[in-house]
């Protein structure tokens, strides 16, 4: 059994390898310490969820199945206009732990965070090297730049 904030709650065993994976890439993250910004936390986070998904086989499968990634694959083009929008804020309200009155869900923050991360990964030339820069990013705003993720979106 689970206790947080939120409650007591039993998790099933197969949940184990993404648990122990996440907490193993946020245990080796280095980031910088810019502030407490949508964009910051949201790759921090989503860093962790696509890194889990180079070592155990079928995760991405798995998190896509998921409803905040499901959701955010749906409305894409919405919710990373309203994120370029608001990626500098402080108030995280609608990104992360909790849905809100629209019916979005919890933690559409680690959908984004993966996304930015994985097209960073995926246009990196030498990925070892990708790897290494995912988990000591230093300049947040460089880093969404380089992944080129939103660009597509910025019209």
């Amino acid at each position: 059994t689970v206790t947080n904030q939120f409650g007591s709650r039993t998790l099933p065993m197969s949940l184990l390898p993404r648990i122990a994976a996440k907490c193993l890439v946020f245990y080796n993250q280095r980031p910088a310490h810019t502030g407490w910004t949508l964009l910051r936390e949201s790759v921090v986070s989503g860093s962790a969820e696509f890194l889990s998904t180079l070592f155990i086989p079928g995760e991405r499968e798995r998190l896509f199945s998921e409803p905040n990634f499901q959701y955010g694959e749906q409305y894409e083009q919405t919710l990373v206009r309203e994120f370029l929008r608001r990626k500098d804020d402080a108030e995280m309200a609608g990104w992360f732990y909790w849905g809100n009155e629209n019916g979005r869900p919890n933690d559409l923050a680690h959908w984004i965070g993966f996304k930015i991360t994985e097209s960073f990964y995926n246009n990196a030339p030498d990925k070892a090297e990708a790897i290494d820069q995912i988990l000591k990013i230093n300049d947040f705003e460089r880093f969404l730049l380089l992944s080129g993720y939103t660009e597509q979106f910025r019209h």
